[in-house]
């Protein structure tokens, strides 16, 4: 059995609420009377760093822009200081959290100096959601879909390479509980087929002890994330998540409440973020969780918290204006909706089941209520015609008084259509003739990284030929500038217009003069 875990973070994360899967392993260590100690070297690095510094460094680990050398030097140092520092507390397990993609490059540097500096070979495990994202693709192959010839995902790249000795694909809290007993024959570990969990309410509450919410760099006040609900109602066929978690599972709505009032007793945070695909899936928890936030906030006044997660738009009979204004006393503050498109008909198509009627609903009692939104949307899907982009453009001219007064806190338009491994788009036909644009690209010049940005926007619907990729770019980029010139607030428009511009730089044949006349020439200033 191992006694003595170290749990490590690298870059690049948000640095505004500490990391939800170190107090979710943080909380198991201690319920099974582990020692346990923290590495967040995320926050660390920002903090080892200059403002200058580390803006280089964030775009080195999100775009893979070079390091100037006396920096990168810097950065190497950083490193090897991480893992002795972490080979100091003598662990017997060392568990990598590697949360998205874009921890995937420092991850990789940290492994690579602790295979080198460990002499006493502490076993290694990494888990999270970075680990299946294509590390190596085929690009020989021609394969319909587009991206279901990946060679290796992250996890088979370190455990290949030796930088690992285990990894965990999935739900990682029963395999993590087994791992830490010594039992690696359990569903989701070194790629046997991982399970869901069945009842979310039977684990402990992530603890922070470790990772103060205080001590990180958040906007207002301090805040954790939570997590109410694994998978989601809807079936969108541009989604990855029913393949994560086939089944949506919940939370009691009191369990929740429970959870979001002890942090808010124990740190005095006041934000919390759901992390859940949608909040509202199970609307008996929903009500019920915020019922009971009430009750907590009527017995402690000064309970004053904000909520913010990703919303489900329904219409009226399911989302009442009584719902709305619970919702709004127990502390919502933000909504995160995948409106996805202004186009009803390409909404239907991606399995976003409601009406415009319904976005008219939502916004209106919001308003009413006083709750933002940050509205998420999709361009280029593939069965996007030139009329259902005008309705994306119409969608920012209907709602920007809703913009103006604060109701539609920002829109994020994305980095154009792709073509995920485990979407209904990547498996099933939908009708469509989905095949490679350029069969000849040769990525082979790339980063693993880029590759896989711009390998699943290689695509043409056969069935919809003018949406080509010189055309899908053409109208991100046009929803960009009206955007910008309705004055709509734009999330990270400088990060996705450079990842844009370097999938768009990676295509044959395209004018690339022409698109810097629209955007890219004053990409720095939007």
């Amino acid at each position: 059995m191992f006694q003595k875990i170290a749990i490590v973070t690298c870059p690049s994360m948000e640095l505004e609420r500490p990391p939800a899967a170190v107090g979710i392993l943080v909380a198991i260590c201690k319920s099974m009377n582990r020692d346990v100690k923290v590495f967040d070297f995320n926050l660390k690095l920002y903090n080892d760093l200059n403002a200058e510094e580390f803006q280089q460094t964030e775009k080195y680990w999100r775009l893979r822009v070079q390091l100037p050398p006396a920096l990168k030097e810097k950065i190497d140092k950083k490193f090897q200081d991480y893992v002795k520092e972490v080979l100091e507390y003598q662990p017997d397990l060392l568990a990598l959290s590697v949360f998205t993609l874009m921890n995937n490059k420092a991850s990789h540097n940290f492994l690579s100096v602790w295979k080198i500096l460990d002499k006493n070979k502490i076993c290694v495990i990494v888990g999270g959601q970075g680990l299946t994202t294509p590390y190596k693709v085929n690009l020989s192959q021609q394969e319909t879909r587009l991206q279901s010839n990946a060679d290796l995902n992250f996890a088979q790249f370190l455990q290949q390479n030796k930088l690992i000795n285990h990894y965990v694909i999935g739900d990682g809290e029963d395999a993590f509980i087994n791992i830490l007993n010594n039992n690696f024959n359990f569903p989701g570990i070194d790629g046997i087929s991982p399970v869901q969990l069945e009842n979310l309410d039977s684990y402990p509450i992530p603890d922070y002890s470790y990772t103060d919410p205080n001590s990180y760099k958040y906007t207002q006040d301090p805040g954790v994330y939570i997590t109410a609900t694994r998978g989601c109602v809807r079936q969108c066929v541009f989604c990855d998540v029913p393949m994560r978690w086939p089944k949506f599972k919940y939370r009691s709505g009191k369990n929740v409440a429970l959870e979001i009032f002890s942090h808010w007793q124990k740190h005095g945070v006041r934000v919390f973020q759901l992390t859940d695909s949608v909040v509202n899936g199970n609307l008996k928890e929903f009500l019920a969780m915020n019922q009971e936030l009430l009750r907590y906030k009527k017995e402690f006044p000064d309970m004053d918290i904000k909520l913010m997660g990703q919303f489900n738009i329904r219409d009226k009979k399911q989302m009442t204006e009584e719902q709305y204004q619970t919702m709004a006393a127990a502390g919502w503050n933000v909504l995160i909706p995948g409106v996805e498109s202004g186009s009803e008909r390409v909404r239907f198509h991606m399995g976003k089941d409601f009406t415009n009627k319904d976005i008219d609903w939502h916004f209106y009692q919001c308003a009413k209520w006083g709750m933002q939104n940050v509205c998420l949307m999709f361009v280029g899907y593939p069965d996007e015609k030139i009329e259902d982009h005008q309705e994306n453009i119409n969608f920012l001219y209907k709602y920007e008084k809703y913009m103006h007064s604060g109701t539609i806190l920002m829109i994020r338009w994305g980095y154009t259509g792709s073509i995920d491994i485990g979407s209904k788009l990547s498996v099933k036909d939908l009708n469509f003739n989905i095949v490679p644009q350029n069969p000849d690209l040769d990525l082979t010049h790339l980063t693993e990284h880029d590759q896989y940005w711009v390998y699943g926007r290689n695509w043409v619907n056969l069935n919809n030929l003018s949406l080509t990729f010189e055309e899908r770019i053409r109208r991100r980029l046009e929803v960009h500038e009206t955007s910008v010139r309705l004055g709509w607030p734009v999330t990270r428009p400088k990060e996705e217009l450079e990842i844009i511009k370097k999938i768009v730089l990676e295509f044959k044949g395209i004018k690339q003069s022409n698109l810097d006349d629209l955007v890219f020439a004053d990409v720095g200033d939007h």
